[in-house]
């Protein structure tokens, strides 16, 4: 449930400022290395960063969500982050038709706060596990 608290945290400033900010981020991990701290915690990290650098480097998220996803890696670990990711995708995908449906651009010129798609994405995770 810790987690669920920086997620929300991270979602709600996400939604007013459209950043996710580093100090969300940084208490998260280290909240999480003094809690939870293991070698799936930084496998679930690294995996994640090295998946979704890529994508930031092209353009098709921002930095704040690769390392909002790699808080959540840290946390969930690499199987568990794989199992909710499904949920995340599908959330992010009716986020971006709503988000390109109220500002009239292109579905993939559309700019999502995708740190709510994520908290909503790891709740029913979080709850059914």
């Amino acid at each position: 449930m810790v987690l669920l608290v920086f997620l929300f945290a991270a979602a709600c400033n996400d939604v007013l400022t459209n950043k996710i900010k580093n100090t969300i981020i940084i208490a998260g991990l280290l909240t999480g290395g003094v809690l939870f701290f293991s070698k799936e915690a930084v496998t679930g990290l690294a995996v994640t960063f090295f998946i979704l650098y890529p994508l930031y480097r092209i353009g098709w998220c921002g930095a704040g969500d690769v390392k909002l996803m790699m808080l959540t890696g840290f946390y969930l670990g690499t199987i568990e982050l794989f199992n909710c990711t499904l949920t995340i995708v599908g959330l992010a995908i009716i986020f971006a038709e709503l988000c390109s449906y109220s500002e009239k651009k292109p579905l993939l010129k559309a700019e999502i706060p995708f740190a709510v798609p994520v908290f909503l994405g790891v709740i029913p995770h979080m709850l059914f596990r």
